[in-house]
Parts: C-alpha cells; sequence; structure tokens
C-alpha cells in the first residue's frame, strides 16, 4: 500500500520496495517528482493535503523546486547522499546526476559509478552513455569505460540498427564535415570519409562532395557514389537514382531495372509513374511498360487504374491500356458505389461504369459517394478543380438518386463515417 515516510520525504512506492529520489528540505510545493524505474506503474507525492497517485513516464526528467537530491529507500535510510542538483532515471539501473555543473552516473543502490565530470551525458543504448567533455563527444558505458573515443563533434543514433554515427568538423567548411560508423562495442565499421550518412536498415546511404551511392555495415559500395540523388526503397530490393537530371531503377547490385532516361519516376505499390520525352505513362518495377508514354498527365487512381489527360481531357485506363472512361471530360473523380464524378461543360455530376449519367451535370464540385452520400458543392471556384473538390461556394451531400438529403448551406464539409459526418 502506498504510505508516507515523514514530511521531509517524498515517498513513492505501491509495493513497499525500491529506492526514493527525495527532497532533503522536502517542499511540499512540487513542481514533478523523480520516480525510480524500480517501483510498479505508480507513484505518489504528498502534495498539501492530499496523495496524488501518477504514473511512471520513463526517461523523463522530475525535478522538486529547490533542495537537494539524494536517494532513499523504503525503509527511510539515505542511500546516496543529499548532494546534486539534478537527479533522473534513464532506466532501472542508470541514474543521472548533476553535480557542480557536472555530470556523473549512480546505481539504484546509491553507488557512483561515473563521479560528475562530464558537461553533457544521455542515454544510448542499454548502459551504454554519450558523453560529452568540453566540445567533443564520445560513447562509454556505466562504468566510465571508453566505447568510443571522446574526440568527435557530434554523435547520432541510427534507426533500426545499433550503430552510432560520428562526425569531425571543419571549423570553416562545413561541406568537408566527415561522417563515420561505429558498432556498440567500440569498433569502427565505416571510416570516418562520408560528407553525409543516413542508416536505412542495415544499409547506409553516403554522400561525398555532391554525388549519393550505397554502402553496406562492413563499407562495400553497392551502389557507386556518382548518383545527384538517391531515394532507397530497401523493402522492394531497388532505388531510384537520379543523374544529370535523368532517373532509372538500379537494385542494391547496380545492376540497372531500367535506363538512366526518365525526367520523372514515383513508386507507388508494385508500379511508378515516368515521363520520357515530356509525355507520362506507367512502367513495373522490372521496367516493362503498362501504361504507353503518350500523356500529358497521369495521376494513380487505384491499384491497376490511373486517370490520364491528354490535350485538356480526362478518362480512365487500366494498366493494359484498355479504356475504363474514355477521354471525353474535363475533370474525373474516384470511382465508389458504381458512380463516379466526372466534368463536362464545367459542371459536375455522376455517370456510372458504361458512362451513362446517373446524376445530372448541375455542381460545381462533386466528391466520391461514401456510405451512399457524396458531398457537392454550388458556388465554388471551380477553374482549378480536376477531381471534384473546389474550394469557396457551400457544401452538402446527395444520394445515389440525386435528392439533396443534407442541405448545401455549409463551408467545409468531410467525408461520412460510420453514418456521422
Amino acid at each position: 500500500a502506498i504510505k508516507a515516510l515523514i514530511d521531509k520525504y517524498i515517498y513513492l512506492n505501491e509495493i513497499g520496495h525500491g529506492v526514493i529520489i527525495a527532497n532533503e528540505e522536502g517542499k511540499l510545493e512540487i513542481d514533478e517528482i523523480l520516480p525510480s524505474q524500480r517501483f510498479d506503474s505508480l507513484m505518489a507525492y504528498l502534495n498539501k493535503e492530499k496523495w496524488i497517485k501518477k504514473e511512471i513516464i520513463p526517461d523523463t526528467t522530475y525535478k522538486f523546486t529547490g533542495g537537494k537530491y539524494g536517494l532513499i529507500n523504503y525503509k527511510d535510510e539515505i542511500i546516496a547522499p543529499f548532494a546534486y542538483d539534478l537527479m533522473y532515471s534513464i532506466n532501472d539501473r542508470i541514474i543521472i546526476v548533476k553535480k557542480d555543473g557536472k555530470y556523473g552516473v549512480l546505481n539504484p543502490l546509491g553507488k557512483e559509478l561515473i563521479k560528475p565530470q562530464y558537461d553533457s551525458i544521455a542515454k544510448f543504448y542499454m548502459n551504454q552513455i554519450v558523453v560529452q567533455l568540453g566540445n567533443k563527444w564520445g560513447l562509454v558505458d556505466s562504468l566510465n569505460n571508453n566505447i568510443i573515443p571522446i574526440v568527435y563533434d557530434e554523435l547520432k543514433r541510427f534507426h533500426y540498427i545499433d550503430c552510432i554515427g560520428v562526425k569531425i568538423s571543419n571549423k570553416h567548411l562545413k561541406d568537408i564535415d566527415l561522417w563515420g560508423v561505429f558498432d556498440t562495442l567500440g569498433k569502427e565499421i565505416i571510416p570516418v570519409m562520408y560528407n553525409d550518412i543516413e542508416s536505412k536498415g542495415n544499409v547506409f546511404v553516403v554522400k561525398k562532395g555532391t554525388k549519393y551511392g550505397l554502402v553496406n555495415i562492413i563499407n562495400q559500395v553497392l551502389i557507386p557514389i556518382k548518383y545527384d540523388k538517391l531515394d532507397l526503397y530497401q523493402n522492394k530490393g531497388f532505388a531510384i537514382v537520379e543523374l544529370a537530371g535523368r532517373y532509372s531503377i538500379v537494385d542494391l547490385h547496380n545492376s540497372e531495372i531500367t535506363p538512366t532516361k526518365y525526367e520523372f519516376i514515383l513508386v507507388f505499390n508494385d508500379y511508378a509513374i515516368a515521363k520520357l520525352n515530356g509525355n507520362y505513362g506507367i512502367i513495373d518495377l522490372l521496367g516493362n511498360i503498362k501504361i504507353p508514354f503518350q500523356y500529358d498527365f497521369i495521376n494513380v487512381y487505384s491499384e491497376k487504374i490511373a486517370s490520364v489527360r491528354l490535350k485538356d481531357k480526362w478518362g480512365l485506363i487500366d494498366f493494359e491500356g484498355k479504356t475504363v472512361i474514355s477521354l471525353n471530360y474535363e475533370g474525373v473523380g474516384v470511382f465508389s458505389n458504381d458512380l463516379i464524378p466526372v466534368k463536362l461543360n464545367n459542371k459536375w455530376g455522376y455517370i456510372d461504369k458504361d458512362e451513362k449519367v446517373i446524376i445530372p451535370f448541375q455542381f460545381d464540385g462533386a466528391m466520391e459517394f461514401v456510405d451512399g452520400l457524396a458531398a457537392v458543392n454550388i458556388g465554388g471556384n471551380d477553374e482549378a478543380s480536376l477531381y471534384g473538390f473546389v474550394s469557396d461556394g457551400l457544401w452538402g451531400f446527395i444520394n445515389k438518386k440525386g435528392e439533396i438529403i443534407i442541405p448545401i448551406i455549409y463551408e467545409a464539409v468531410k467525408s461520412f463515417k460510420n453514418g456521422k459526418v
């Protein structure tokens, strides 16, 4: 059960064991309180006349107003003196402390593992700690053994891989800052030789000068460092690269899937919109042409249908090049509930898959049907509308018969969801 110790302490344990970070002066005007993560899920503190329960938030600094910090156990025994200006836990084995402007580390038994000596300190991985001394950074363990020497100008942790990037700066020329990579055992796995480096799982996009390439975790080159731009799609096993304004798809062994000839490539699912000689088409990820390069613009409609524009007329085609909706319209929307909004003579209406007009062309804006209702607009600015959404004007909802269900009186609406809008 939660119990108070004595007035000068703050108590915080639900199950009666562990240590408590407490304030010697016992002030009751408290901003927040610092738990040890050895506790259970709840803590409490005495605030004037009542107990307040508060959930422990890991990796968060809690502090008192005024006083010094120390550690006490559940028996009200002092196990670390009230000598620290700041104290917070980063896991159940490490407590960061600050004294006379320097940072160090205690364990939950109050033992000083690292004497306060660093200018900054932060958790990195497990019991490893990033430390700053002067303007330099390094990595130590909880016993202050060096893992990465404290000689680097910046350290950064990568996502999805237990490595740390290190930087050596040039004070005068930022463009020649150099990055490398260490593992968590302190082994240099990628030399400090790249102007920038970003992890993508177990591979790294690297930059030398103005060129990009790809290396693996032992610095073997997977894609040569010669491209102006590189976007990695690791889960698909390829990258989109740009060289002198032309794009191509290459695999992770630097084999070209497509020639470097496209003016634009945008990947979606297992396909890509591409631009060649000023015209748009669609290719698959093996480079096969699915929709010929003959359109002024293409927008992905669904997994295997695209809306296309040719000479200011819009329609829908599938990825075999078969016409779904003829290119006779000034704008097309999205098929839903067997109807699609289309624009003709500057007005929007709805047709079915056979292009039979179901709801006449009378609206200035029209969206797809959701739960049997579609948002429509009267009085909106339709000049730039290609897909049915317009600015200004008023909105309401119609059913599939074209009957107004919700009056067209609203300045903005969203689609129905679970019967509500």
